[in-house]
């Protein structure tokens, strides 16, 4: 009867080993892949800081431009109102411009986060990841404790 016990204790620690010897690999590919996406949102990060100081210089460039265009085309509406569909002309650009402006920032916004969505679905896909194999390893290690325990009674 000892023999036999001590045979399924010794499957059971073979288990055991193996078991451990799997979740130790798939830990160790989580944390690359961790490193890998840490480097990635760095870049990211990079990129999009870079992103936003370009389109804030272009904004603080164009809205003073803007402006003044607006104000040179009100000065010379009040000037010569014989020339008011030039006006309206150039009331059109400044619209136009204005348009191109906000469609850039808003192509900006959605760039933005259609990037943090493209890094946050792998990170949520590691993350249950690993609470899937940190649960496995834990009820894992709860069915060896009793079955040890069984033994022990036996």
């Amino acid at each position: 009867m000892e023999v036999v016990l001590y045979i399924a204790a010794s499957i059971a620690l073979l288990a055991l080993a193996w078991f451990l010897m799997k979740a130790a690999k798939s830990i160790e590919k989580i944390t690359i892949v961790f490193q890998n996406s840490e480097v990635v949102l760095h870049e990211v990060k990079k990129d999009i800081d870079q992103i936003s100081a370009d389109v804030a210089s272009v904004r603080n460039t164009m809205i003073p431009v803007i402006e003044n265009i607006a104000d040179i085309t009100q000065r010379v509406s009040e000037m010569t109102d014989g020339l008011a569909p030039r006006i309206e002309g150039i009331y059109g650009v400044v619209d136009t411009t204005l348009d191109v402006a906000h469609g850039l920032l808003e192509d900006v916004e959605r760039l933005k986060g259609e990037v943090v969505d493209t890094i946050e679905t792998p990170l949520r896909l590691v993350r249950s990841t690993s609470n899937g194999v940190l649960s496995g390893v834990i009820k894992g290690v709860g069915l060896i404790s009793d079955i040890i325990k069984r033994f022990k009674k036996n």
